[in-house]
């Protein structure tokens, strides 16, 4: 299902734990699965390829790729030589995983096949058509690039073909995640138009995966992320054997469909003993193992995960229960201090004495459970949002995580707690800025700006006061400018770091991922004075 496997070696692990003090770290190399689309130009002299090699998120990647037919020992690289000789049709990448082959010319139709290969990765093999035959492949035009399984119901999927190309009345739709392939539909092309309408029901479930349509042969794959919440729960504490450990077990859940996430690092924490890193295993079962029997609760978070998990829940762990015989003494005990507590009331009644005031009840002093339930909305138009959302008690010097809960697709949470006093919420969702805002008296309304309208908010800011601009009570008679049209006006008046800065803030508003706080704090400093 996932296209990225984690490897922990057991025995390595184990005997790092007995040799090294500090057992919390471990070491978990990721491998991720290799890609690539590749650009065949072709003549009468030779045939020519072209791209980059990437891993599965699309980062660049140095490598080789390694024509296996036809005629390996015909193929060259088109960049410079390196100092290694390859072998006979493995031509390795430049630095940033740019790639460059040159080979004879083929015939009509005929497949190239590529393999790829990268140091900690997976090795992967390509067949690519020929520039005749790749005419009659179809061409996504639009997909989207995350579907969020928990919460949508359907998506589109349109594609172009040359209808006259086909052999059959239909394309169809997959979705290839791994080595999988899923088929999710077909399409007749109308006026070479394909459209797919599907429910996200049908896809197989999270994963790094691609889309394909397939009429004669696979379109140009095109990336899609399937995204789906993780949930963290506690199987208990175990005494025996080597030392106290809990075992803490992940998994993915979408709709009424559960699988369990091997991919990952938990992080453990407590007052009183040092941070855990414990990674999951292929069953979706982390072990956070300590050197003695806790006494303090550990908060567990998700703190390395692939991007197909779009969300995790913060687990709670309370100390291992004590011994159940202790119940049976604890109440011998309670009930032989109440017979003692009536025997001194009475021989005190005797004597005429009267207490001078009243006891309160245990129940009375105990806190009584507060429930603060309310809602994670978007700061601009109010569309609500599912965030990670944490409620924190506030003391004299510290600040202490009482419950954390993820907001459900309307955005509505509750927390349950009987903690009182100050407190504050925060919240936290892809996409947007992290909030924070005290507790009030009634139902909270956690605001949650876009980081992308946060970039526009930085432009906002500098051009009011700087040039003149209109206040927000006139903008709708009288536009702010874009950062585009800054842009242009810059680069024709000469002003290159104006213009440059109006780019970048266009790319953060606009671009294809939202910006991070590092990006928003590059682009508040750099503002043109």
């Amino acid at each position: 299902m996932a296209c990225v496997a984690a490897l922990v070696n057991a025995s390595g692990q184990r005997l790092a734990h007995a040799e090294s003090p500090d057992r919390g770290r471990v070491d978990v190399r990721v491998i991720g699965r290799l890609d690539s689309q590749p650009r065949v130009r072709m003549d009468r002299q030779q045939t020519t390829l072209v791209g980059t090699l990437g891993d599965e998120t699309g980062l660049p990647v140095a490598g080789a790729i390694a024509v296996l037919e036809p005629s390996p020992e015909e193929w060259t690289t088109c960049h410079q030589a390196t100092n290694e000789a390859p072998l006979p049709g493995v031509l390795p990448t430049d630095a940033s995983g740019n790639y460059c082959l040159r080979g004879p010319a083929l015939p009509d139709s005929t497949r190239i096949r590529l393999r790829l290969t990268a140091e900690s990765h997976q090795a992967r093999e390509l067949t690519l058509p020929s520039e005749p035959a790749r005419s009659a492949a179809a061409h996504i035009v639009e997909a989207p690039e995350v579907i969020d399984l928990d919460q949508q119901e359907s998506f589109e999927v349109d594609a172009m073909v040359d209808p006259a190309a086909m052999s059959r009345d239909q394309a169809e739709l997959f979705v290839a995640c791994g080595d999988a392939r899923t088929l999710l539909g077909g399409a007749r092309p109308e006026a070479g138009h394909l459209h797919f309408a599907v429910p996200v029901a049908a896809l197989p479930g999270p994963g790094n995966c691609a889309w394909l349509v397939h009429s004669e042969v696979d379109s140009s794959p095109r990336a899609v992320t399937l995204r789906s919440p993780a949930r963290l729960r506690s199987l208990g504490w175990t005494t025996e054997g080597t030392g106290p450990r809990a075992t803490i077990r992940v998994d993915l859940e979408w709709g009424a469909r559960r699988a369990p996430l091997t991919v990952g690092v938990l992080e453990g924490r407590s007052e009183n003993q040092p941070v855990r890193t414990v990674p999951l295993s292929d069953t979706g079962l982390g072990i956070l193992e300590v050197d003695e029997l806790p006494t303090e609760p550990h908060t567990i978070r998700l703190t390395q995960a692939p991007s197909y998990v779009a969300s995790s829940n913060v687990l709670s762990l309370p100390p291992p229960t004590p011994w159940a015989g202790w119940v049976y003494v604890q109440g011998a005990l309670l009930l032989g201090l109440a017979a003692w507590l009536v025997s001194s009331w009475r021989s005190h009644e005797k004597q005429g004495a009267s207490p001078r005031g009243h006891a309160k009840s245990p129940a009375a002093s105990r806190s009584s459970e507060v429930v603060v339930s309310g809602r994670a909305v978007d700061a601009h138009t109010g569309v609500p949002v599912p965030a990670l959302v944490e409620l924190w008690a506030l003391g004299t010097s510290s600040q202490e995580l009482v419950l954390a809960v993820t907001a459900d697709s309307e955005g509505r949470f509750s927390l349950p707690t009987r903690r009182p006093g100050p407190a504050r919420l925060r919240g936290a969702a892809e996409g947007y800025l992290p909030a924070d805002a005290p507790l009030p008296s009634g139902s909270p309304i956690l605001r949650m700006m876009q980081r992308r309208r946060a970039a526009l908010a930085i432009f906002a800011a500098w051009l009011r006061p700087t040039q003149g601009a209109p206040s927000p009570a006139s903008s709708s008679r009288f536009p702010l400018p874009t950062p585009g049209e800054v842009q242009q006006r810059a680069r024709a008046a000469q002003q290159g770091a104006l213009a440059d800065w109006a780019r970048d803030i266009a790319a953060a508003a606009y671009g294809a991922t939202p910006p991070t706080d590092a990006d928003l704090s590059a682009l508040d400093e750099r503002k043109p004075s």
